[in-house]
């Protein structure tokens, strides 16, 4: 039996072919590829006040819109958003860290220097050197939660989009973390 050949590349919402060729109405969302032609990051470090050396890269996109901070879960550094960077840079600034440990970051010695509310601090130092004063924190898992410990203790924060921070935690774990 003939079966209907799904298109390549779809960009709106058209009709997805089911299994036996007929037509089902199912959304289907276009993907961006991140090509060579698309925009580059430059690549910074700064030092924290506890003597750290951190990286992040900038994608220097409009300055006129509140830029993005994107931060990386517990296993994963800034090369998480290379897809994902370019496309929202097209539109507004956006810094990506790598956290203290991680990917082009310094490694902390001490332990007790691996908590959310470092990592919050970390994150506010990275605005302070890249000259932000507000930013829109897109945090992944424990990127996630340390948006919000920033968000409770700055007022660097303009918004927050969490990404897989689970439906709910216990105050008492986060603070375990800290």
């Amino acid at each position: 039996a003939d079966t209907a050949r799904r298109p390549s590349r779809p960009t709106s919402r058209e009709p997805w072919p089911s299994e036996e060729g007929v037509a089902s109405d199912k959304l289907v969302l276009s993907a961006r590829v991140v090509t060579e032609d698309m925009q580059a990051f430059q690549e910074h470090y700064f030092t924290t006040d506890d003597g750290r050396r951190l990286y992040y890269r900038d994608y220097s996109g409009p300055a006129s819109l509140t830029p993005v901070f994107c931060v990386p879960g517990l296993q994963t550094n800034s090369r998480v958003f290379e897809n994902l960077a370019p496309n929202i840079a097209e539109r507004r600034r956006v810094l990506c860290i790598d956290p203290r440990g991680k990917g082009r970051s310094e490694y902390d010695t001490d332990p007790n220097n691996y908590t959310l509310r470092r990592d919050g601090s970390d994150l506010y130092q990275m605005a302070l050197a890249a000259h932000a004063t507000r930013g829109v924190v897109l945090g992944a898992s424990r990127g996630g939660l340390a948006g919000l410990f920033l968000a409770a203790k700055a007022q660097l924060v303009a918004g927050l989009i969490l990404v897989d921070i689970g439906p709910q935690f216990e105050l008492s774990a986060v603070e375990r973390l800290s």
